[in-house]
């Protein structure tokens, strides 16, 4: 009898397990998945978008469930062995030059809670920015902004500080974000009326005012990797491509650009990027490295350069964050007549020049940028005749920012 009852019992858990997994909200929402993955795999007019749809969804569960695991596995663990561990994450999932420019507050949070396990969550092509920072303990990698705002809303996180301000689309699904601290009522079509880009995302996040300039930590092995290139001891820089069209130069003004640098200034040009603009091939006074370097890898070429020429974009940032005298070209944005997104000696153009023009950037005439590598080249110096730019080209002397304070070196601060 009391077998028979022990299986009576075992199939009513059993079964009222099943009916508990079938009322469920996970039942729920593998239920519509599953209708919508059907009716994606439909053949109609549009079945190749509808494939699309389903790659980006099936990306985005699978990168979910994936992080899901990690993370909880990583997180039980430290529940396990340091029970009073605080687990912080910081969240800027996109765009380079939003992440570096966000790097103070790295520094600051672990500052607030030096024996927290800090988890900083951004998009996967990103998270080498994170990967090398001393003070983040693990780097969450994301496939979109969607996939943030999910695990935000289910993960029990100690404290969150999302700097992904209000009205944030995602670029890959469509889904706007909102932001957790509204009392600093920072959204998209103020953040850059009165701040840059670090003062708008720390207030937002609930945070200090911060304004320092951003750090990047490059080791020995990306040096090393630079080292091979065999660039020459003085070079300029150019990063011709932005995020939106309207705020880059056209491809010819950066070809005149880049022409001019070579001939009247004698000094060779290094272009990065992803895609080359000025489309010509190596020569002794230009060298294409498009799409050869990673993200730390351009920063280190950056840093030896004697002038980075760029618009607003994700290496201009760079820029900022290794020392390197930089040359911007900064107009209109949406919204924003005039705008900083810098901080730092940037923002005090203190090591730059910031190029502003009342429009477009891609309507800004190309003299106003030879004008400041004019002023430029004169402040460093170098004689534009023919013998001394061969000099200089032959000289063996140190490229400068070598030994800039806010670049560490395998860990360690170069002095």
């Amino acid at each position: 009898m009391t077998n028979i009852s022990d299986k009576v019992n075992r199939g009513t858990v059993i079964q009222s397990s099943r009916q508990y997994w079938q009322d469920s909200r996970a039942s729920r929402l593998a239920t519509r998945f599953m209708r919508v993955v059907r009716r994606l795999l439909s053949h109609d007019s549009h079945g190749e978008q509808r494939r699309r749809i389903l790659h980006r969804l099936l990306a985005l569960q699978w990168s979910l469930l994936c992080n899901y695991i990690r993370l909880s596995s990583t997180v039980a663990w430290i529940r396990l062995w340091h029970r009073r561990r605080r687990v912080v994450v910081i969240s800027q999932v996109v765009h380079m030059g939003d992440i570096v420019a966000c790097e103070p507050i790295i520094r600051h949070v672990r500052q607030q809670e030096p024996g927290a396990f800090i988890v900083f969550a951004a998009q996967r092509s990103f998270r080498a920015l994170s990967d090398s920072h001393p003070a983040v303990d693990y780097t969450l990698p994301l496939y979109c902004f969607t996939e943030w705002v999910r695990l935000a809303e289910r993960w029990p996180f100690d404290r969150i500080v999302d700097l992904n301000i209000e009205g944030r689309i995602c670029p890959v699904c469509g889904v706007r974000g909102k932001a957790r601290d509204k009392s600093a009522a920072i959204n998209f079509d103020n953040y850059y009326h009165e701040h840059n880009l670090l003062n708008a995302y720390s207030l937002s996040a609930g945070l200090p005012e911060l304004n320092d300039r951003p750090r990047l930590y490059i080791d020995t092995g990306v040096q090393t990797a630079i080292d091979r290139l065999g660039l020459p001891p003085n070079f300029v820089v150019i990063h011709a491509a932005a995020n939106e069209p309207t705020r880059a130069l056209p491809a010819a003004s950066w070809i005149e650009i880049g022409q001019f640098v070579e001939s009247n200034c004698g000094l060779p040009v290094v272009e990065i990027g992803l895609v080359a603009i000025l489309g010509k091939s190596d020569t002794d006074t230009y060298r294409n490295l498009c799409g050869r370097l990673s993200i730390l890898e351009s920063a280190e070429v950056i840093r030896r350069c004697l002038i980075y020429l760029g618009t607003d974009s994700g290496p201009a940032h760079l820029a900022n964050a290794v020392g390197a005298y930089g040359i911007i070209g900064l107009g209109s944005y949406h919204l924003f007549k005039r705008y900083t997104p810098y901080s730092g000696n940037y923002a005090e153009e203190k090591e730059c020049e910031l190029v502003r023009h009342d429009g477009p950037v891609n309507e800004m005439s190309v003299a106003r940028m030879l004008a400041a590598i004019d002023r430029r080249i004169a402040a460093l110096g170098l004689d534009q005749n023919a013998r001394n730019r061969q000099l200089l080209m032959d000289s063996p002397c140190h490229c400068l920012n070598a030994s800039h304070p806010s670049v560490k070196i395998g860990g360690n601060q170069v002095k």
